[in-house]
């Protein structure tokens, strides 16, 4: 006679399996990420090329709706889908570009203005080309610094892991046979010792105050102090301070160009141009350069109230306004001040690459020197 099982508890009869919880999350996740604007999802390199293919079309001389529903049709993923039939019916409800971009709430406001005013002075093909630019030499900046911090960052990721392994593995080994000799160890052997006893508590130190360091900038970074800070901090660091400063500049006066050579006024411009630099002092130059400018003053005069700006700047902001070509000097000035970082970065990676190798090979040097000292000794006593 079969021994008939016990029924299942409620709890156990309710359980989702592992399948399905994963399939939940993935479900939440896909949820949160379609409810993402398309402008904070994704990255410069997908709005460059959203903004080519506008200026394409409607160069050609295709309506914006039309457009719209090219462009949705050619998009793979839902989110992007429901953004352009969202601006597709904001058109077929008399909104302009601009006003159904504003609606969407997924696009910068210095980009909304400049469409608009593309717009009004029905320049709007020649607008739309120069955002795809101005997001081209973002993305072209960006990687620019990303390659030149990336092996730098490798080696000294190595360089550490090397440096921990040797102090936490090869040194307790070699200190297990000098203590069981029972010889007197010399001074740089102690002292390694040592600092791998200590290598421990001292890099659980390090980690503790690096996370809580961390943790205090995301709480409180958006406060005016710390921004301050950090922005003192940041230009003023050895090699990477300048080429930071430098790369604000160049995003600053390539900004500022493209919204003046789409005939947006400068006050609008420096306002805009203030939300879009991420160096607080210069975020607060712009801001006092414009009720400077809007109380009468030159442009040129109220940059070199700030020490922030170079000399030879501010001249050829001079020279520009003479002759009315401000839009262009400052695009020729984004593009100086990028080639400034490209040849700062090059010139970083070439001088960080040898310093670190040298670290490397004096500090391991030192390690087996110490280890080994001792040992040459007790082979000389007998």
């Amino acid at each position: 006679m079969p021994i008939p099982t016990p029924p299942l508890r409620h709890a156990e009869q309710q359980r989702p399996s592992a399948a399905a919880v994963w399939l939940a999350i993935q479900r939440r996740f896909a949820e949160v990420v379609d409810g993402l604007p398309l402008a904070r999802a994704l990255g410069d390199k997908p709005k460059q090329q959203f903004y080519q293919e506008l200026h394409m079309l409607i160069a050609s001389g295709v309506d914006p709706a039309t457009v719209l529903d090219l462009l949705g049709r050619t998009r793979k993923d839902e989110r992007s889908k429901r953004l352009f039939a969202g601006l597709r019916r904001s058109l077929a409800q008399g909104r302009t570009l601009s006003g159904a971009f504003q609606e969407t709430g997924s696009f910068a406001p210095y980009e909304v203005q400049t469409i608009q005013v593309g717009e009004e002075t029905g320049r709007l093909p020649n607008v739309l080309g120069e955002l795809a630019e101005h997001f081209a030499a973002k993305v072209k900046l960006k990687r620019t610094l990303m390659g030149a911090f990336a092996y730098p960052s490798f080696v000294l990721f190595v360089t550490c892991a090397v440096v921990v392994f040797m102090l936490r593995v090869v040194v307790p080994m070699f200190s297990d046979v000098f203590s069981r000799s029972g010889a007197e160890l010399p001074a740089i052997t102690q002292f390694m010792v040592r600092m791998s006893h200590w290598s421990g508590p001292i890099l659980l130190g390090l980690f503790i105050v690096i996370g809580a360091a961390i943790g205090a900038f995301a709480l409180f970074r958006s406060r005016p102090p710390v921004q301050r800070f950090t922005a003192w901090i940041s230009v003023r660091l050895p090699l990477v301070g300048p080429i930071y400063k430098q790369a604000q500049f160049a995003r600053c006066y390539r900004a500022l160009g493209s919204m003046l050579g789409a005939q947006l006024p400068l006050d609008r411009a420096l306002a805009l141009g203030s939300e879009l630099v991420g160096l607080h002092s210069l975020r607060h130059a712009l801001v006092d350069i414009r009720d400077r400018v809007l109380k009468g003053g030159a442009l040129h005069e109220a940059c070199a109230a700030h020490p922030l700006f170079d000399a030879k700047d501010v001249a050829m902001i001079a020279v520009a306004e003479e002759v009315r070509q401000l839009d262009v000097m400052f695009m020729k000035m984004a593009e100086q001040h990028t080639a400034e970082v490209q040849h700062r970065t090059g010139l970083m990676g070439s001088v960080l690459e040898p310093v670190m190798i040298v670290f490397i090979a004096v500090f391991v040097g030192l390690i087996l020197v110490a280890m080994y000292l001792p040992m040459f000794k007790l082979s000389t006593a007998f």
